[in-house]
């Protein structure tokens, strides 16, 4: 516990057994530090909803991948990357799995300041932000326009 001390976040990966993140969030509550958790990998990115740790976390920063098991957990429809990308910037984007699935897991997170951060590799990053109980939704694009054409992968620069 004394790790906890004087700290303003506790981020945490989906690598640990759930009791070890449940203990974790435990503890860094009791300590009031935010708690950051990252997928890490498609098939570990649900532990986050076993013992209701989804409420008790401050952030969430899936990848596409992640969200799309996060949003079948939520019996929400599966898309592609390629027809989310399509509708990103249209009135559509609320209608989607992936949007729709963010937004209520936002809702269910417990924190006046909630994050979620939905990396997409190229396309860039659909952020959400719970500020005075509404939702802020933005979709921040890649810096570098065209740069996603010669890209081969993003597996390990933080978006697989």
């Amino acid at each position: 516990e004394q790790l906890f001390e004087n700290r303003d976040l506790v981020v945490i990966d989906a690598n640990l057994r759930v009791e070890t993140i449940s203990a974790v969030i435990e503890i860094a509550k009791a300590y009031k530090i935010k708690v950051w958790f990252e997928p890490t990998d498609l098939a570990k990115a649900t532990k986050i909803v076993v013992n209701q740790n989804l409420e008790k976390i401050d952030g969430l920063s899936p990848n596409f991948n992640e969200m799309i098991e996060l949003s079948k957990t939520f019996g929400m429809k599966p898309m592609s990357l390629d027809e989310f990308e399509k509708l990103l910037h249209s009135d559509f984007l609320p209608e989607t799995g992936i949007f729709k699935t963010a937004e209520m897991i936002l809702r269910k997170m417990k924190a006046d300041d909630a994050t979620i951060f939905v990396t997409m590799g190229p396309v860039g990053t659909l952020a959400l932000k719970k500020t005075d109980g509404k939702i802020v939704t933005r979709i921040v694009v890649p810096p570098v326009i065209g740069i996603h054409e010669k890209m081969v992968s993003a597996s390990g620069a933080g978006d697989a």
